[in-house]
């Protein structure tokens, strides 16, 4: 009855297991994210080589006009570098503030892919890039 149990046991974990390994995370570049933007009719603005010490080599913000909404993707030179980026800009309690001040109550998201961080006010705008990580 072990050996059963074993037998059965044993493919069940490796299953397990290996189902719970990190996805690899798709390289993206600036030019793949301008280029499917563009494909979809956003407008887009983008600056390169503003390297420094933690700074971003590529800026690309895509507006949507007709909404007058933003997403903004910056590109590091690595994964830490976003990521110590994006968690300076997490949560700007005092932007929502002011946007509430305004009129206009707005939460700013921010995420991170790879070496990307990305800050966004409506989803709708991160779905395109969504597309590009499958």
């Amino acid at each position: 009855m072990k050996k059963l149990i074993t037998k059965l046991l044993l493919p069940f974990l490796c299953l397990t297991f290996t189902s719970c390994t990190p996805k690899e995370e798709k390289e993206i570049t600036c030019s793949q994210v301008i280029e499917k933007y563009e494909e979809l009719g956003y407008e887009i603005f983008h600056e390169e080589d503003v390297i420094g010490e933690d700074d971003y080599s590529c800026m690309v913000r895509v507006e949507n006009k007709d909404e007058n909404e933003y997403i903004f993707f910056y590109f590091f030179t690595s994964k830490e570098c976003a990521n110590k980026y994006a968690n300076e800009n997490k949560y700007s309690f005092i932007t929502y503030l002011f946007s509430i001040d305004l009129g206009d109550p707005t939460w700013v998201y921010v995420e991170t892919y790879n070496n990307i961080e990305i800050e966004y006010i409506n989803k709708e705008l991160y779905k395109p890039f969504l597309e590009l990580t499958k």
